[in-house]
């Protein structure tokens, strides 16, 4: 190209596309391990875009806290001493809503390694061949009108009749 080019000489030359076919089968999440991953991919979006808000927050009031000090440093120097003192304490004050915003922003930035860290492990789970049908659980004594696990709950008496504790202790 000369440097005289316009976009359609860009457009013409030979350059080469990228074979972008898929040289092996991707496999689809069972349900529910696509909803879990799903949800997760989702929690860390929305947790980004909160960790993002507050940093622009904090940055906004850093700002402002900054514009504090300089007007607090001009009144300092014109005289204006209590005017001084009141900037900088409405500087300190505005410096702090700043840290916490990026402290804020940091948690959200935490729970979005989780979600992600989470929806990772689920894929891994589920493209791992675990064969949930030799589960250790036993489902035979699940109860799942009652969400409790009925092999170890006695109902007339209402307690736990497992061997969770020693009674005669």
């Amino acid at each position: 190209m000369s440097a005289d080019s316009d976009w359609g000489d860009f457009l013409t030359t030979d350059t080469p596309i990228g074979d972008t076919t898929l040289t092996e089968a991707v496999a689809a999440l069972p349900e529910p391990s696509a909803s879990i991953v799903e949800s997760e991919i989702s929690g860390a979006v929305d947790d980004q875009d909160w960790s993002n808000w507050h940093a622009d927050s904090g940055d906004d009031w850093a700002d402002s806290a900054q514009d504090w000090a300089d007007y607090a440093v001009e009144n300092a120097a014109a005289g204006n001493v209590e005017v001084a003192e009141s900037a900088m304490a409405r500087a300190a004050d505005h410096a702090s809503i700043a840290e916490n915003n990026y402290t804020v922003s940091d948690e959200y930035s935490d729970a979005v390694a989780d979600h992600v860290e989470t929806a990772a492990a689920e894929v891994d789970w589920a493209t791992s061949g675990t064969d949930t049908s030799t589960s250790t659980y036993d489902a035979s004594t699940y109860d799942a009108s009652t969400s409790y696990d009925v092999g170890g709950y006695d109902a007339a008496s209402s307690f736990d009749t497992s061997t969770s504790y020693d009674a005669a202790e």
